[in-house]
Parts: C-alpha cells; sequence; structure tokens
C-alpha cells in the first residue's frame, strides 16, 4: 500500500506551527532583559535588582538559565510521553494541542510583573513563570517536531518539510520584530 504524499496547502500548516513558536519564544529571548532591566536611557524602570551572584551573575541571567536547564530535564520526559502515546487521536497532535495555551499564557504573564517597581517578588514571579513557559513550550515543540517524520516518507521529503519548518522560524523571527 502506498502511502499518500503530504498535499502542499498542509506542509504550510505544519510550517506555520515553527512560526508561532519563533515568535513566542523570540519575544522572551529579547524583550526579557528589555522589560527587567533596560537600559539607563530607556525611561523605563528595572523591575528586578541588578543583583550579582557569586560575583559575576546577575540575577536575570541565572533566572533565564535555571528556565533553559529546567527545559533541557524536561526534553527526554515529554519526547517519552509522546513516542509511547496510544492517544486514537495520534501520538503528538493531542499533546500540542493541550500544550499551546499555556505557552501562550505564560509568555504573556512574563511581561505582567507582579510589582511595577524594582522587587525580588518579581524575580521569583519571573522564575516560576518562566519555567511555566519552557515547559509548556517544550511540551509543545518536542512532539511537533518528532511529528515531521510521521508527515513525510522519502529524505526528499523531510528536508522539503524541514525547510518550509525554518522558513516559518524565520518569518517568526521578522513578525516579532514588527511587533515590537
Amino acid at each position: 500500500m502506498s502511502i499518500k504524499k503530504l498535499p502542499f496547502k498542509k506542509q504550510l500548516a505544519y510550517a506555520s506551527g515553527m512560526m508561532g513558536w519563533s515568535i513566542m519564544t523570540n519575544l522572551i529571548i529579547v524583550m526579557l532583559p528589555y522589560f527587567y532591566l533596560p537600559p539607563n536611557n530607556s525611561g523605563l524602570s528595572p523591575l528586578i535588582p541588578q543583583l550579582l551572584v557569586f560575583g559575576a551573575f546577575n540575577i536575570l541571567s541565572l533566572i533565564a538559565a535555571s528556565g533553559r536547564l529546567f527545559d533541557a530535564a524536561y526534553d527526554p520526559f515529554i519526547a517519552s510521553v509522546s513516542d509511547s502515546s496510544t492517544n486514537p487521536k495520534g501520538r503528538r497532535f493531542p499533546i500540542m494541542k493541550w500544550a499551546i495555551l499555556p505557552a501562550i499564557v505564560f509568555c504573556s504573564l512574563v511581561f505582567c510583573p507582579l510589582i511595577k517597581g524594582e522587587s525580588l517578588q518579581n524575580a521569583w514571579w519571573l522564575t516560576v513563570v518562566l519555567a511555566g513557559f519552557f515547559i509548556s513550550v517544550t511540551t509543545y515543540i518536542i512532539p511537533y517536531n518528532a511529528l515531521l517524520a510521521e508527515l513525510t516518507q522519502t529524505p526528499e521529503e523531510k528536508v522539503k518539510l524541514s525547510t518550509l519548518q525554518q522558513v516559518g522560524f524565520v518569518l517568526g523571527i521578522n513578525l516579532r520584530g514588527t511587533l515590537q
């Protein structure tokens, strides 16, 4: 039995998932430092103290790095859950469907500090919200990337779909730039 080739329209739909992921992660990467520790000439006040930990790392760097470290430990877990899923609606889609809403909510909450001025409470809030963001984004992107191999049959199709995915990523970066 031959398997049908994925129509171009569906390839574009799949690639658009990377665009949304790109917009959210790039908002966090680019805007987070500016929002919480703005430059002196910006007219904005800092939202977290510029504390140094171990005399070398500022608190914002440690918060961002800890979110990524937690994410790195979570990646294999969600990959295993996705790979072993027996959901009748598919291994990947149900997980992705439930992960996207919390990812959007946590991405938004990053830019809603508890206190309107400099505060350690904002640092703790940011730590918790970033952990939620990275967990939910990972819960979406790991099954999303694994889906590529299931949607295509030949190496040529895999390369084409992967290329479209990366175009979606770049478009997401450009769209994020226009949203600023």
